[in-house]
């Protein structure tokens, strides 16, 4: 297993939990030469790559307060970080993808449902675009492409956001919000398990969209 990971810290930290196969290599999604050497490391390492899991993606500063008052640099790295990262990310590495392997980019309810962040719920609904754009291209390798829609996940990142957790929290149809592992076994479920899936969205939030709509 190889870690990608702009925090060289928190990213080696992760690789080493697994032991003997985890492994790491810095990248910064958001440059293009930063995710070619990437790839470039990767083809190194191993000759081909089974499982593509890109869940680069945040909210940036002052997206919370300013709506569409965004300036427009915010706009752009909002769109680089949450939607342009994970096409790249693809495409640098589609040459090692083949028969069985499968792509998972983590996108967010934020594309289906109004949480007045424009900028970064325009990426995710832009992920949306691009797995289905690509399905039957990669299809032809018999690779599967699917995006997984996290609701909110109460993770030291997002708790630290100004966000009113007891509401999200009464806001969904289980009365409580997912957990990072619950989200995990989402994108494993999609790996390995179901295998005759591809082009597809997975909400997995513990029903804030379903609740929303009622």
């Amino acid at each position: 297993m190889i870690i990608g990971d702009i925090d060289q810290t928190s990213g080696k930290c992760l690789a080493d939990s697994y032991g003997d196969e985890g492994q790491f290599e810095r990248v910064d999604v958001t440059d293009q030469s930063s995710i070619d050497d990437f790839a470039e490391a990767v083809g190194q390492k191993c000759s081909s790559v089974r499982h593509l899991v890109s869940l680069a993606g945040a909210a940036l500063p002052g997206e919370f307060e300013e709506g569409l008052g965004l300036g427009a640099q915010t706009i752009k790295d909002s769109i680089a970080l949450n939607l342009t990262s994970h096409i790249l990310l693809t495409q640098a590495l589609q040459p090692l993808l083949g028969e069985g392997s499968s792509v998972v980019v983590v996108s967010s309810i934020n594309a289906v449902k109004d949480f007045r962040l424009p900028a970064y719920s325009s990426a995710k609904a832009g992920l949306l675009g691009f797995i289905r754009s690509c399905a039957t291209e990669l299809g032809e390798k018999q690779v599967r492409i699917n995006a997984v829609l996290p609701g909110t996940v109460a993770t030291p990142r997002t708790l630290s956001q100004p966000k009113n957790f007891e509401t999200l929290r009464q806001g969904t149809a289980l009365g409580r919000l997912a957990t990072p592992e619950e989200i995990a076994q989402v994108v494993y479920a999609l790996c390995e398990l179901m295998t005759c899936v591809t082009g597809q969205t997975i909400i997995a939030d513990c029903g804030q969209v379903v609740k929303g709509d009622l």
